[in-house]
Parts: C-alpha cells; sequence; structure tokens
C-alpha cells in the first residue's frame, strides 16, 4: 500500500534565477513565502528531491537551503515526517519585548515590520 503525501505547491518558486546563486534565491524565496503567509505554519514541504527536480536544480543545494531555514527557525524537520513550516514561527515574537538596560539608538529606528520580528524574536531567544 502506497502512502500519499499531501505536498503544496509554491507558484513563486518559479521565478528562480538558475544562472545565479540559486541557493540564496531559494532560500529568499521561502523566506518571503512564510512571510506572505504563502507557506502556513504546519504546512508540509515538497521534499527535497522533488522540489530539486521541479527547480532544476542540484538536490545539494535544497537541502542546504532546507537546513539553513532550519537553523534560523523557519522550518522544522523530522526523520520520517518531512520538512514543515515552523508551527511556532509567529509564537515565538513575545507579547512584550523585554525592556533593554541601556536604551539603545537602534531602539529608535523605524524598522520595517519583519526585521522588528526577526529582532524581537533573537531577543526572545537570548539567554538573560
Amino acid at each position: 500500500m502506497s502512502k500519499r503525501r499531501s505536498t503544496i505547491e509554491i507558484p513563486s518558486l518559479e521565478a528562480i534565477n538558475r544562472t545565479a546563486n540559486v541557493g540564496r534565491q531559494l532560500a529568499q524565496a521561502l523566506r518571503n513565502a512564510i512571510a506572505r503567509s504563502e507557506l502556513r505554519s504546519g504546512e508540509r514541504l515538497p521534499s527535497t528531491r522533488s522540489l530539486a527536480a521541479s527547480l532544476k536544480i542540484a538536490r545539494g543545494t535544497v537541502v542546504e537551503v532546507f537546513d539553513q531555514l532550519t537553523a534560523e527557525g523557519y522550518l522544522e524537520a523530522r526523520v520520517g515526517a518531512g520538512t514543515r513550516v515552523a508551527a511556532d514561527l509567529m509564537d515565538a515574537t513575545p507579547a512584550r519585548p523585554p525592556t533593554p538596560a541601556v536604551p539603545s539608538t537602534a531602539d529608535a529606528v523605524d524598522l520595517p515590520s519583519q526585521a522588528a520580528r526577526l529582532i524581537s524574536i533573537a531577543r526572545a531567544l537570548t539567554p538573560h
């Protein structure tokens, strides 16, 4: 009996230029797809083999990108369960960011919402 895998299509990945740095482009395209909610928390990504074949790029490149995005917290990978968009990605932002001991000039700068969100995640994960 064959298992039927439910994987998603990622239309924004078709715009990858295969002559430039494909790994960086793929990583950024996946980050953008997650930020735009094209990929939602818990959604399963295609296997590295099938994604590489559909994009006509090396499987090793896709593996490296998945590893990088897993390290950044965008993806979760489990042996036998595939790779999914991190379920706690949005939950990682604290409700109230910790107050810095010394006010920083960086806090006074208007940052794009995605950058501000990543900074608050980094602050939440930094040991006190």
